[in-house]
Order: C-alpha cells, then structure tokens, then sequence
C-alpha cells in the first residue's frame, strides 16, 4: 500500500492554517488504532510546512480547543 503524504497548497483560497490543521486530523485520524503516540513539535511542522510559526499555532490551538490533541511543554 502506498502512503499518501499530504501538503499544503498555497495557490489554495484556504487558510494556511486551516489546511496543516486538516492535513494533521487526516493523520490522526490513520493513526487511531495505533499506540498512542505525540505528533510533532511546533517547529517540526514549520520545518515540514515551509510556513511559519503562526499558522502552525493556530492549527494546534483549534486542534487542543476541538479535542484532538492536548499540549506541553516540554522541558530542554
């Protein structure tokens, strides 16, 4: 089976945010009958979206306030 990996596109009217916010719940969504398992940090979904922080934020914040993730802060 082939993994489709899914991206933004930035000729889309939506939301920068919208659509990381989008593509992550796709991603929680196939991952839901494995083991639990943290998604990435903030500055790995910049990396990977090529956009920056705020968009990716903004996704995570609807995603905690929705339900589908919870945060911390991680201690370096």
């Amino acid at each position: 089976m082939t993994k489709h990996i899914l991206t933004i596109d930035r000729t889309s009217p939506v939301p920068l945010y919208k659509q990381i916010k989008e593509i992550l719940i796709a991603e929680l969504r196939a991952n839901m009958d494995g083991p639990l398992r943290p998604i990435s940090t903030e500055e790995e979904l910049v990396l990977r979206f090529h956009v920056s922080r705020a968009p990716v934020r903004q996704a995570l914040k609807e995603l905690a306030d929705e339900g589908y993730v919870y945060r911390e802060v991680s201690v370096k």
